[in-house]
């Protein structure tokens, strides 16, 4: 079954990812005792979706450029 989805992990894209601790599948974080998460992992939770932004972009690109292909 396939559900339509697409999954972008951030990967090596970034620097960011190895200093909230290396994960290239994703960022996960524990907040601290007074509900804070730490800077890093703030920033590369930040690359992450600016990553999913990217790739949604490059998509709606292909996508636009098939519609006037076969139009």
């Amino acid at each position: 079954y396939h559900w339509g989805s697409y999954i972008i992990p951030p990967g090596y894209t970034s620097d960011v990812v190895a200093t909230a601790g290396g994960n290239p599948y994703g960022v996960s974080a524990k907040a601290t005792d007074d509900g804070t998460i730490a800077p890093t992992i703030v920033r590369a939770a930040e690359h992450m979706a600016q990553r999913v932004v990217s790739v949604t972009q490059w998509l709606k690109a292909g996508r636009e450029a098939l519609e006037l292909v076969a139009t």
